[in-house]
């Protein structure tokens, strides 16, 4: 599961998250503790568009599709390795649909001033 960060968490270890941190999958968290963020306000769970709703990916979401794999979040979740053999790419080339599939879920960084 993907969620989404909307206010500053200290994750011990895994250092300081803040909402425009983007989107992690927090699987050093158990339940509870996911449950109680969420209760609070302090993430969110994805919810991942399908592939084919996102631009320029056609030809990927096709391929993943007939395998299964038919949204942004279940794309994420995959390891490049995994994601290339699927889609008979690179692993570098499976790096560059993830980023464009994240570039879609997450949200725009603030601009810098001056």
């Amino acid at each position: 599961m993907l969620y989404r960060i909307l206010r500053q968490i200290d994750c011990g270890n895994h250092g300081v998250l803040g909402p425009m941190a983007g989107i992690h999958k927090l699987e050093w968290m158990n339940a509870k503790a996911i449950n109680k963020l969420i209760e609070v306000g302090a993430i969110s769970r994805v919810k991942a568009p399908p592939m084919e709703a996102l631009p320029g990916l056609g030809r990927e979401s096709k391929k993943l599709s007939t395998q299964g794999i038919l949204n942004a979040g279940e794309v994420l979740e995959m390891e490049e390795g995994e994601l290339a053999k699927k889609l008979k790419i690179t692993k570098k080339q499976a790096q560059q649909v993830k980023g464009k599939v994240r570039g879609f879920l997450e949200p725009d960084k603030p601009k810098k001033s001056g």
